[in-house]
């Protein structure tokens, strides 16, 4: 099975419910807001993939390695109440998730991290987490 934490994340948030691929949910870092065509709404979700994260392992001298790739999603919202309360859900979602494929997911930090507002004056909020599987 080929792994892709930043799609098969972005691909959970889509069937979780906070929104549909390439309209509201972004693979990549954050885009600036957009109206014309291609358009990037004020109210986005990004997911990207900042750091490998830890080194490959070995398990018992078998050649397959445990991955451990870091994660970020960053939420945008032009409400600071329902960005947070998206970002705080969106959190708890993932705090328990399975995704197909992947072994484990852990959350770093105790919740969602407010980054505070754009130049555009949109509200920010940060979730980190590692996604670790076999390859």
């Amino acid at each position: 099975m080929p792994f892709n934490p930043v799609g098969d994340l972005a691909e959970h948030l889509e069937t979780s419910g906070y929104g549909t691929r390439d309209a509201s949910i972004f693979e990549g870092s954050v885009r600036p807001e957009r109206k014309a065509t291609p358009t990037v709404p004020r109210n986005a979700i990004f997911v990207s993939n900042p750091t490998e994260g830890e080194g490959a392992t070995g398990v018992f001298g078998d050649p397959f390695k445990i991955r451990n790739p870091s994660l970020q999603i960053r939420i945008r919202n032009k409400s600071r109440s329902v960005g947070d309360l998206t970002a705080t859900n969106m959190y708890n979602t993932l705090a328990g998730a399975s995704i197909v494929g992947y072994l484990l997911i852990t959350m770093q930090g105790s919740g969602p991290l407010f980054l505070g507002q754009n130049n555009k004056r949109a509200y920010e909020w940060s979730i980190n987490i590692t996604m670790m599987y076999v390859k």
